[in-house]
């Protein structure tokens, strides 16, 4: 397996407490000077989200859309249920995976949106730490690196006055539905 000691050791520290001094853009502008341009297209497009082609990418890749499909999942599933409603038309397919269920769970009790959000990206952080285990210097380190900074590029998209923006829009859109009647109350 390829070595990127001079890429992995040039990159920052992540941490939940501090905001990235990269964005993925220089992220993989600082990678393609080491590696090839293959890996660059893999490393290009994972991302948070899984894709219908995770199956031809390496194991990593694999394990971290299995976890994040289940944990996913395991929300729906008890949002729909505190909601009294099916989840069926929004679950992705995938196996269950343990680790996701436990870490989906602790989020259920969290009334505050934000809290919520802000616990799910630590959850999803803390796999990503647990699979870098014995992944100092290979593509693998690479994969995870970006996804963590991913994570942590949204934590720290929050604002409060993105936040009150957000609230206010879903305001006046619910009112406008109301006062033409479209919603009795």
């Amino acid at each position: 397996m390829d070595q990127y000691y001079y890429t992995v050791s040039s990159l920052p520290y992540l941490s939940m407490e501090t905001k990235p001094e990269l964005t993925i853009e220089q992220f993989l502008k600082q990678c393609s000077a080491e590696v090839s341009e293959g890996k660059m297209r893999i490393l290009t497009n994972v991302t948070l989200v899984p894709s219908p082609v995770h199956n031809t990418l390496p194991g990593i890749v694999k394990k971290w859309f299995a976890f994040a499909a289940s944990f996913s999942n395991q929300l729906i599933q008890g949002r729909a249920k505190n909601l009294n409603r099916s989840a069926q038309k929004y679950l992705r397919p995938g196996d269950e995976v343990f680790e996701a269920q436990l870490s989906a769970r602790q989020l259920m009790n969290i009334e505050n949106p934000l809290e919520a959000e802000l616990q799910q990206i630590r959850s999803l952080y803390q796999f990503l730490d647990d699979q870098q285990v014995g992944h100092f210097f290979d593509f693998h380190f690479l994969i995870i690196y970006k996804l963590k900074l991913e994570l942590l590029l949204r934590k720290f998209s929050f604002t409060q006055e993105r936040g009150q923006e957000n609230f206010n829009q879903i305001d006046e859109h619910f009112s406008s539905i109301i006062s033409s009647g479209g919603i009795h109350e």
